[in-house]
């Protein structure tokens, strides 16, 4: 079991690109926040500034480097550091852009011509894990990197041509390679940083990486912390105290919150009985699993799936 694509899936996980672009000297971009949505920019040819945030210092960026904004926070896209920014819908109606195609902003120098690739993933907003909290503000992958290689650089380039080409099935074509390019960030930023604490920090741990994909590939097993200490092989106490000062939370706090997470993802995406999908993730006890399931979401098992079902044709 690949944990972090089972996480990805449960997330909602979808990636799409919103323009590649064509700005010419003097430009600057502001990008509003956005909940449960990761941004991305990658610089095709020239370069650019970014500044996440209101009060951070600007980041040089050149051909072949590219950006990933984790939380969607605000950030500006600018040609000069000192650059003033105009909001992204004001750029979108001066530049006449209507959804396809090149966005083309600017002034007249084209010789300093900066092009781009912009694309978000965008998360389900009802999904919780623990994974998005450890990921910095942004992450910076810079073009040629030894820790990302060359394959990166080549999913890069080959997104930026299908975002020009807009052949028949580009959009879905694009969509894969957005949520490809997402997980070879996240791989490229733990072997660079190689996080002390978070959930990505106990995942790229060898021994608790066993115990978490023991829970992954079967969170109805009645387990507990002494059989996930013999996944990872490791004792009872040195494993709890470990997964707790990595993961930042127990190992059965854990479990619980991945069994309840699938439980949710159950309800609104089957047909399976309240009683069936308790027993799938680990309750024996409907009566446990209504209370669990309560603290965290707020609502019963039946009120949530009646409220978040879509209804069907």
């Amino acid at each position: 079991m690949d944990v972090l694509s089972d996480i990805l899936t449960l997330l909602g996980l979808e990636g799409s690109l919103y323009f590649s672009t064509e700005f010419n000297p003097p430009w600057g971009v502001l990008v509003p926040q956005y909940k449960n949505v990761v941004r991305f920019h990658f610089v095709v040819r020239g370069e650019c500034w970014v500044r996440v945030g209101e009060a951070r210092r600007p980041i040089r960026l050149e051909s072949g480097d590219f950006v990933l904004i984790p939380h969607g926070e605000q950030h500006a896209l600018l040609d000069a550091p000192n650059r003033e920014a105009t909001t992204l819908d004001d750029v979108l109606s001066r530049a006449g852009y209507e959804g396809s195609g090149c966005l083309i902003y600017g002034g007249e120098d084209s010789k300093q011509q900066t092009r781009m690739v912009c694309g978000h993933l965008s998360f389900d907003s009802r999904a919780r894990h623990p994974m998005l909290d450890t990921l910095p503000d942004h992450i910076v992958v810079r073009g040629g990197d030894v820790v990302s290689g060359a394959w990166l650089d080549l999913t890069l380039q080959f997104l930026e041509k299908e975002a020009r080409a807009g052949k028949i099935g580009t959009e879905a074509i694009v969509k894969r390679l957005t949520e490809i390019i997402f997980i070879q960030v996240i791989n490229t930023w733990l072997e660079r940083e190689q996080p002390k604490h978070g959930l990505l920090a106990a995942l790229a741990d060898g021994r608790l990486g066993h115990s978490l994909k023991a829970i992954h590939r079967d969170p109805a097993q009645r387990w507990t912390v002494a059989a996930l200490a013999k996944e990872a092989g490791m004792s009872r106490t040195t494993f709890a105290e470990r997964f707790k000062k990595l993961a930042g939370m127990s190992p059965l706090h854990y479990l619980t919150q991945w069994r309840l997470e699938k439980a949710r993802q159950l309800l609104t995406g089957s047909t399976y009985s309240v009683e069936t999908v308790a027993d799938s993730v680990g309750y024996q006890s409907l009566a446990a699993f209504n209370r669990a399931f309560k603290k965290h979401t707020n609502q019963g098992p039946g009120s949530y799936r009646r409220e978040h079902t879509m209804p069907t044709a």
